[in-house]
């Protein structure tokens, strides 16, 4: 075991003894307890009633903020500096949650002791993520928030015999727990960095989808309805297993489908009487005029946008054909999943889809074209995409 991992256990060692004496009491007996809870009900809570009481708290509180200035704290450490931050991590936890009588000293010793942390181990998280949530509670918008995850996400470790480098340099949580706190909490201006530090948040691999998917809602509002398709697109051009690519350009290919068929129904709209357009030049023309401007500094964008798109004004539709036919392949193998637990269950086939009601399975979108709908070949049994005039997608 190494020096550091000898601390730490010699650390929970003694905490062990100290949480031992005082559940047990100044005999070690437990047929002290009744006396001890008399005492804690009775005469502890008597200290803090009178004016030395008082200056007792002040006086303790204030203690918790003596934190060791960071260079002072790796010196002492030597070479178990993890070790050292993951000791000071587990003495500052118990005291975050007190009350302060100062709460912007307590800020100051949170922004201290987390320095002192993150200089010691660039690699801890945890640390930095829940003194900005403390900080928070302090202040909204506290200003040692930013310098708390700026610091961890600009921390350099460095191997041996190697150059130095960001040791958080793949961590989505930094810059989203930052985005978060200027879009929630910031000036209008702050807002307009808290999009770029989501945006560098959801560019990495491991990002969950869900903070693609809020970035693209608050930006459509804004005029920005490419938004999440542009951050599928950066995401799969990263991501090296050739599944996820496709699947990241899929839910690229689905955001632009979105797009599209607003400015269809916009366009629509402005026709007399209403007809659906019948190029994709009338369907760009009702783009935001920022996504329009930008075009013309980068056609190719434009082109991207409208590649492979065809029109349907009999079904009033939009395609993008190659997510089409990998949104039918999906559905119809879900289906085909479906069908063979359905006859399992029941020792028969299903007679038609309407079988499939009769237990609880997730439930299958609809095809993505616009007046088909999903049947059953009686044949073969197998399920398959027939015409349906009945869609109301078809019908305005």
């Amino acid at each position: 075991m190494t020096a550091g991992g000898w601390a730490v256990t010699g650390l929970a060692f003694a905490a062990g003894i100290c949480g031992q004496v005082l559940v047990q009491g100044p005999t070690g007996r437990d047929k002290d307890l009744p006396w001890i809870e008399g005492w804690m009900q009775e005469d502890l809570p008597s200290w803090g009633r009178g004016p030395l009481g008082h200056a007792n708290q002040v006086r303790a509180s204030r203690r918790l903020h003596a934190a060791p200035s960071s260079m002072a704290f790796r010196l002492s450490a030597g070479g178990v500096k993890e070790a050292a931050a993951d000791a000071l991590w587990l003495t500052v936890l118990p005291r975050l949650g007190r009350s302060w009588v100062e709460p912007e000293r307590k800020g100051a010793w949170i922004e201290a002791v987390t320095t002192a942390m993150t200089d010691a181990n660039p690699r801890a998280l945890t640390p930095v993520i829940y003194a900005a949530y403390f900080l928070e509670g302090i202040e909204r918008r506290h200003p040692a928030i930013e310098r708390v995850l700026e610091r961890a996400m600009e921390a350099r470790e460095k191997a041996p015999f190697e150059e130095p480098r960001r040791a958080n340099a793949a961590s989505w949580q930094l810059p989203e727990v930052l985005g978060m706190n200027l879009y929630m909490f910031g000036t209008p201006e702050e807002k307009k960095r808290a999009v770029l530090w989501l945006r560098e948040a959801a560019a990495m691999p491991t990002c969950p989808d869900l903070v693609i998917d809020f970035i693209a809602a608050f930006r459509a509002r804004e005029g920005s309805p490419l938004e999440g398709w542009e951050l599928w697109i950066h995401r799969a051009f990263q991501a090296e297993n050739p599944e996820f690519r496709r699947a990241y350009l899929e839910e690229a290919d689905r955001a632009r489908l979105a797009a599209l068929r607003r400015w269809a129904s916009a366009a629509e709209a402005r026709r007399t009487p209403p007809a659906w357009p019948s190029t994709v030049d009338e369907v760009l023309a009702e783009a935001p005029e920022p996504e329009r401007l930008t075009w013309d500094s980068l056609p190719r964008r434009r082109a991207a946008v409208a590649e492979g798109v065809l029109l349907h004004p009999d079904t009033r539709d939009i395609e993008i054909p190659s997510l089409t036919a990998r949104l039918e392949k999906e559905g119809l193998e879900d289906l085909r999943l479906l069908l063979r637990h359905f006859e399992l269950t029941n020792g028969r086939k299903a007679a038609s889809l309407a079988d499939l009601d009769s237990f609880s399975h997730r439930p299958v979108a609809p095809p993505p074209r616009h007046g088909t709908r999903w049947g059953l070949n009686p044949a073969t049994g197998e399920p398959e995409v027939v015409p349906d005039l009945a869609d109301p997608r078809s019908r305005r």
